[in-house]
């Protein structure tokens, strides 16, 4: 005997739930959807399950929304439908569709709270209207007050609004009712850092943060500016940062971020420049790298012939770089005796700072340079008298003036 077709379509969506739940597969559920859909075409649930499984299972929008709209089709009420597919739509930027999909389902489900939460995060997007948002967002937290969506959208509308304690009361709440949320966590910490102060909370929280979702960077990051800023504890800082790029090991920008902690709070220039070798290994072309991996080798460690290379990869990308020549320069003159390179970069870079504001940072220490390797090597006094005379022009007057009474004194027609 054979089932009729409304029977046959009822124990293959059946079947296609259970393979979500026991699985999940979402491939079987699909396959059972689709005999289901045989049976019952015009079945306006039966495309709208179908819609959600391949949104929430099979990562495929495209396909998600077409279903959404077939099961609209079929019945223009399906308040479901029009949610899911106002959801689809935001994340697409279809900000006017997607407004048009909440307020049908608004006129079959005035108070349900999905879409009121959808009217809020369109209230947002579309008006940055958060005096709106957050009456959407409270009546949304109303409806459903177990979803802990609403609480913490609740929470954001309040903190742009200015209503601190507000914010903080409605992430308690989202917190109390998924505990275990990084993201909540570490908005909490927020509030917890920049509007009460309470320092010792937010690290609580951003820990926590972390512990739920290692892979999100922003609580790693948010928890060193709270050691380095409010806690002055950079070593604390460093070793969390340290923590994140183990699990973020191609991540220039934290690589340079930690060896900027190590190079210039804590002075410990070995992991500096440790981790600056790490980021040019990654990002052979990041001319910032190379030029702080320079400075820490040539300066700081007295490895001038790494310093020296890192100096010329610096030149190599960018042969313009008035800081690549100031420190070949200085490299050339006083580290290696070439007095004739260290003289060709010098004037590089006078010429690329000249009536720059660079000119009054640099220009000092430049003419100083000058002045001696025209005293000393190329027997120019007079020119060295007026290179001295720039340099103290631009603040480099101590040595400056100790040269220039020196040349002074040697002159006969001075008594």
């Amino acid at each position: 005997m054979t089932l009729p077709a409304s029977e046959l379509a009822a124990e293959n969506n059946r079947l296609a739930i259970k393979a979500l739940l026991e699985g999940p597969n979402p491939e079987e559920a699909l396959a059972y959807y689709l005999k289901a859909l045989g049976h019952e075409p015009g079945s306006s649930t039966l495309h709208y399950n179908i819609g959600v499984l391949y949104d929430e299972f099979l990562d495929d929008p495209k396909e998600a929304g077409s279903y959404f709209k077939k099961a609209i089709g079929l019945k223009p009420d399906y308040a479901d439908a029009h949610m899911a597919l106002c959801e689809l739509l935001m994340e697409e930027g279809n900000f006017e569709e997607a407004l048009k999909h909440a307020q049908l389902a608004e006129r079959s489900a005035p108070m349900d709270g999905r879409n009121l939460n959808n009217l809020g995060c369109l209230a947002v997007k579309m008006e940055a209207d958060y005096e709106k948002a957050a009456s959407y967002f409270e009546q949304a937290a109303l409806s459903n007050p177990d979803n802990s969506v609403a609480f913490a959208n609740l929470a954001d509308a309040f903190i742009h609004l200015g209503e601190s304690e507000q914010a903080a009361a409605a992430y308690e709440e989202a917190l109390r009712l998924e505990p275990d949320n990084g993201i909540y966590c570490f908005h909490y910490a927020q509030i917890q850092k920049l509007h009460f102060m309470d320092y010792f909370e937010a690290e609580k929280y951003y820990l926590k943060a972390i512990r739920l979702s290692p892979k999100e960077l922003a609580p790693y990051r948010a928890l060193r500016n709270l050691y380095a800023y409010e806690l002055s504890d950079d070593q604390k800082g460093a070793e969390v940062l340290e923590a994140a790029s183990k699990l973020f090991p191609d991540e220039v920008g934290l690589l340079l971020e930690i060896a900027g902690i190590y190079d210039y709070q804590l002075g410990d220039y070995e992991k500096a420049r440790d981790y600056y070798e790490k980021a040019v290994e990654l990002d052979s072309e990041n001319l910032g790298a190379w030029s702080a991996l320079g400075v820490v080798c040539a300066e700081m460690l007295k490895d001038h012939e790494r310093g020296h290379e890192a100096y010329l990869r610096v030149l190599e990308l960018k042969p313009d770089d008035l800081h690549g020549h100031l420190n070949l320069g200085h490299l050339y003159f006083y580290r290696f005796g070439q007095p004739g390179l260290a003289k060709e970069h010098y004037e590089k870079a006078v010429a690329l700072m000249k009536g720059t504001p660079d000119e009054g940072v640099y220009g000092g220490e430049i003419y100083l340079s000058l002045g001696i390797l025209a005293e000393q090597f190329l027997k120019n006094r007079n020119q060295a008298i007026d290179l001295y005379e720039k340099a103290i022009e631009l603040g480099e007057e101590e040595i400056a003036k100790r040269r220039l009474i020196s040349l002074y004194g040697q002159d006969s027609r001075v008594h």
